[in-house]
């Protein structure tokens, strides 16, 4: 089966958005998408594979390689947000700032301040490469290889060489297989220097636009990891014979601990991998952050690493990745290391981990890949969305890649669920009905504007409507909206990203949060309510991969909670089947849940300054409209800066009580150092326009006496005024005032910081690097070390009744 690959989680994208706040808008944005383009071709359906990396420009306009197919074609986009509340319970709620809610209030200032860059590095230079380390924690030999993503415009390239007049395209893929064919010797690592870029040999030599003149290691990379010779045989197989060659200025791969006969050789292929073909697991990295101006020139923001591993469309090795903080004084990343953020995937062994897939499969009846690579006893196993397409396109299992559903399979329990709960008359055998047909309406109505009653709305091309509606309806069958569902995606097949966005569409955004709030917590992860019992979940898969095999990746599209990383780091390490050899060998703790989104139809919020930044007393205790003293949240620590923050907000509902001008609502706020902040809010939401500095005094006025100085008075600022989302409505403070003798009341130190255990200087010497890429013409390939067997041929047998 194949179906376009996609190096991002994510990416949460939207035109010009850096991935910096493409990482910052999980959770609270459902603008996280990632296209997957799929085409109906005459003569059978067929999917066009391509690489997508966190590019903010062109995404769809990038070239595809249509690729034969078995599956349903379908439009798939990856969007996520985890775990909005979207309702909000009492009269007020603080929120503790975390780098979420920071964000929120950043994007409610009016004059935001500008985005740091990064000159272009030097290339070859440290800035201009980064450390790929790999351990192998199995009982046998490991096989990588590492890919290149397909891209047009190039905004990486486009921001190494301060370019944008040309595009820098790439209409292939390009791979490099490091050790090969020895692979990783069980127990053993190797570390790859992965350039920036390789600079190739071209004909002509100077096209037009660069076009395929540079492969871009660094924009959306994939690795592809095997655990058999004749799995990483086979998929060598579709680009051994494009082997290509690099400029004299190119800068080179280098390889610590591989072999001196193994050529870092570079491969060309038009085709993603033949995934039905052989079993292998993808880890997914982006190094450096890139901004794409309209109109202008991409750059650098940082050189951060971001990465994940993801368990979406399969999953059959464990793997576990963290970012490599700084340049090791050994030559591996220097562990333990408590400073070091967590793993994320799972470090279970091999042999745990396919046990307990195998004995999952066996519990709820699920599927598997049956290739002749694949097994039982070592199973490679579908996500939802696979299962459901491969039902849409094999209704009877003839010509599937998968094994057939057992007798009370939890996928025919899934399927059948659906059209239960989603029928006009749900019954008993529905306990969950409300929030199935929360759901349903919410996806059909996104189609009405799809199908727009027979009328091809204005951006759509030639292959729309796709799905098209059951004749004598203006609906799709139930499994063909199930299947956007699962994806939790738009209908919006050859129409453009943009179109028909489900934050909009139906909308309001406070039903789509709520909905989407249902989705993830209350279906996705229905396998945790009590005693509802298996045939009644929404998708095991789920249970899968966070219970049954610990794993903190996604497990669906928008199954956010820790599923992708961005950090500080001179690379990442990779360790399979145990976790040996992570700097920190614990696993990544969630950020915080995001916060409630204030409700601007009748809430106002309150952001209150940082007390920890200029070293003022803590905020301790507020109260809203009369209400009880309520406390605040201590100082927490910013897991992607390390900095300590308290800087609370709270939401404030204006309508219960009715909040009136004759009937104003006092905001109290207390400090450390026992000082009292007081102002008075005299009408409910909306309220006239206005922005920083200062308030309208028609909105707020300050108590007589409280505060002490011009706290109130000058440094209390209002904010009213259309966003993109509507209408939003902010109050700012100062943090708290300073006392004397200043630092007296200082927030304390929320939890001790941990000291770096000391790294030993190596005393033997570190094992030589090779280096190089593209064997040059006339140097014999290696000979491999054993002969793949042919790729199966799908049986054509159709699954019992």
């Amino acid at each position: 089966m194949e179906l376009i690959q996609f190096n991002n989680p994510p990416g949460k994208i939207k035109d010009n958005m850096t991935t910096r706040r493409l990482i910052e808008s999980i959770g609270r944005s459902s603008s996280r998408l990632v296209p997957i383009i799929a085409k109906l071709i005459k003569g059978g359906m067929r999917i066009a594979k391509s690489n997508c990396a966190f590019a903010t420009k062109g995404i769809l306009a990038a070239p595809t390689r249509v690729v034969r197919l078995s599956i349903v074609a379908f439009f798939f986009l990856l969007a996520g947000l985890a775990g909005l509340t979207g309702v909000f319970a009492g009269k007020a709620q603080v929120l503790p700032r975390s780098p979420r809610t920071d964000v929120l209030a950043r994007e409610a200032q009016a004059a935001p301040s500008p985005e740091p860059s990064v000159p272009p590095p030097t290339c070859p230079g440290p800035d201009c490469q980064k450390k790929i380390t790999i351990f192998n924690n199995t009982a046998g030999p490991i096989w990588v290889a590492i890919q290149t993503a397909f891209q047009n415009p190039d905004p990486w390239l486009q921001a190494v060489f301060n370019d944008s007049n040309n595009t820098y395209q790439e209409t292939h893929y390009s791979r490099v297989y490091p050790n090969y064919p020895g692979g990783i010797p069980a127990g053993g690592y190797i570390r790859v220097t992965v350039p920036w870029f390789s600079h190739l040999v071209t004909d002509p030599p100077n096209p037009p636009n660069h076009k395929d003149e540079y492969a871009d290691w660094f924009n959306g990379g994939r690795i592809a990891i095997f655990d058999s010779f004749a799995a990483v045989e086979r998929a060598h197989d579709q680009d051994r014979n494009n082997r290509l060659s690099v400029r004299p200025d190119s800068p080179l791969f280098c390889c610590e601990n591989c072999a001196t006969d193994s050529p870092l050789s570079i491969y060309s292929d038009t085709q993603a991998y033949h995934d039905e073909r052989f079993p292998f697991q993808l880890a997914e990295y982006t190094f450096v952050n890139v901004k794409s101006p309209p109109g202008g020139t991409p750059y650098i923001i940082d050189l951060n690493v971001g990465y994940d591993t993801s368990d979406v469309d399969q999953l059959y090795l464990p793997v576990a990745i963290s970012p490599c903080l700084r340049e090791p004084v050994s030559w591996t990343c220097p562990g333990p290391d408590p400073n070091a953020v967590g793993y994320l995937g799972t470090t279970l062994s091999v042999g745990v981990f396919s046990q307990r897939a195998s004995q999952w499969l066996a519990d709820v009846g699920w599927i598997r890949y049956k290739s002749d690579l694949d097994s039982d006893s070592h199973p490679r196993i579908p996500g939802a969305y696979f299962v459901i397409a491969d039902r849409i396109a094999h209704p009877d299992g003839a010509g599937s890649l998968f094994t057939c559903p057992p007798p009370g399979s939890s996928i025919t329990n899934m399927i059948n669920l659906w059209q239960t709960c989603t029928g006009g008359n749900p019954n008993k055998q529905c306990p969950q009905a409300d929030l199935y047909k929360e759901v349903n309406d919410y996806f059909k109505e996104n189609y009405n504007t799809y199908w727009n009653n027979g009328v091809k709305p204005m951006p759509c091309g030639s292959l729309w409507p796709n799905p098209s509606p059951v004749p004598g309806t203006n609906y799709p069958s139930p499994l063909g909206v199930m299947l956007y569902v699962y994806g939790f995606v738009p209908f919006n097949f050859d129409c453009g990203a943009a179109f028909n966005d489900l934050k909009v569409s139906p909308g309001p955004l406070s039903r789509y949060r709520k909905v989407l709030d249902d989705y993830i917590h209350k279906l996705q992860y229905n396998y945790r309510t009590p005693d509802l019992d298996k045939p009644y979940w929404f998708n095991a898969y789920t249970e899968l991969v966070h219970e049954k095999l610990e794993g903190n990746v996604y497990a669906f599209s928008i199954d956010d909670a820790s599923g992708f990383q961005n950090r500080p780091g001179e690379g990442i390490v990779i360790a399979i089947g145990g976790s040996n050899g992570l700097p920190n060998p614990t696993p990544i703790q969630p950020d915080p849940p995001p916060p409630p989104v204030p409700d601007y139809t009748k809430d106002f919020q309150v952001s209150l300054g940082d007390s920890v930044a200029q070293h003022r007393p803590c905020w301790t205790s507020y109260s809203v409209c009369d209400g009880p003293e309520m406390q605040f949240p201590p100082p927490t620590l910013d897991a992607k800066t390390g900095n300590r923050v308290q800087s609370p907000q709270i939401i404030v509902d204006t309508t219960v009580p009715p909040l009136s001008l004759g009937k104003p609502c006092t905001m109290i706020l207390k400090d450390a150092a026992n000082q009292v902040y007081q102002f008075n809010v005299k009408m409910p939401v909306p309220w006239p326009d206005h922005v920083p500095p200062g308030f309208d005094p028609s909105v707020v006025e300050c108590s007589n006496g409280f505060p002490p100085g011009n706290w109130c008075t000058q440094q209390l600022g209002e904010q009213a005024f259309v966003t993109p989302d509507g209408r939003q409505f902010v109050l700012y403070t100062a943090p708290p005032n300073e006392t004397q003798p200043a630092g007296q009341h200082q927030c304390p130190t929320p939890t001790p910081t941990p000291t770096a255990i000391p790294i030993p200087t190596p005393t033997g010497t570190p094992p030589p690097s090779v280096c190089g890429n593209a064997t040059p013409p006339g140097t014999p390939i290696p000979t491999p070390t054993a002969t793949p067997t042919p790729s199966p041929i799908p049986t054509s047998t159709a699954c019992p009744p």
